[in-house]
């Protein structure tokens, strides 16, 4: 028999006659990253994370601490946002990730370079990859239900704004000597 529980967790339950009783045989989902999009839009769900099971990907800050439902949002606005000529995007490369959903394919692009390009001139592009076999995948949408992976997975080149990148958000103090 299945149940579901509040949480919406589904288990599947089987009659043991040894013990007279239902037991649980399986549960979906299975870890708490198996929750869809459980740390939000543009959050990351990483079950050996550091610092708990959500963050967010670099250059995106969490719209509200403690509540990774509502997800994250961009630190600093892309250059096509910010209607300035210094400064062009760049791209972070998340490693072993299962890829966000709602992907655009641009089956026509092979080449990494192209697709890296393609996004580029979108304003409303925020992430791409290149699948073999399928060719470039960019998302114009926001990032859904990424989850960090051990081993296996993809990678996903996220846009970020030129200033986020090689910068961990270095705390500058000044010493006034009076």
């Amino acid at each position: 028999r299945f149940k579901v529980l509040y949480n919406g967790t589904e288990e599947e339950l089987r009659w043991s006659e040894t013990l007279k009783k239902w037991t649980k045989f399986q549960s979906e989902p299975d870890t708490e990253c198996d929750q869809y999009n459980r740390c939000g839009n543009f959050g990351v769900c990483d079950m050996k994370g550091p610092n708990g099971i959500c963050s967010c990907v670099h250059g995106y800050e969490p719209v509200s601490v403690g509540n990774w439902s509502r997800g994250c949002r961009r630190r600093t606005p892309l250059k096509c946002e910010r209607n300035i000529s210094v400064g062009d995007d760049q791209f972070l490369t998340l490693k072993s990730v299962k890829l966000p959903d709602f992907e655009i394919p641009e089956h026509d692009l092979v080449d990494p370079s192209d697709c890296r390009e393609r996004c580029l001139k979108n304003c409303s592009c925020n992430a791409y990859t290149v699948i073999g076999g399928i060719g470039c995948m960019i998302w114009n949408q926001d990032l859904v239900d990424v989850q960090q992976f051990e081993a296996g997975g993809s990678l996903l080149h996220i846009r970020v704004a030129d200033s986020e990148i090689g910068e961990k958000k270095k705390s500058k103090i000044a010493v006034i000597i009076a």
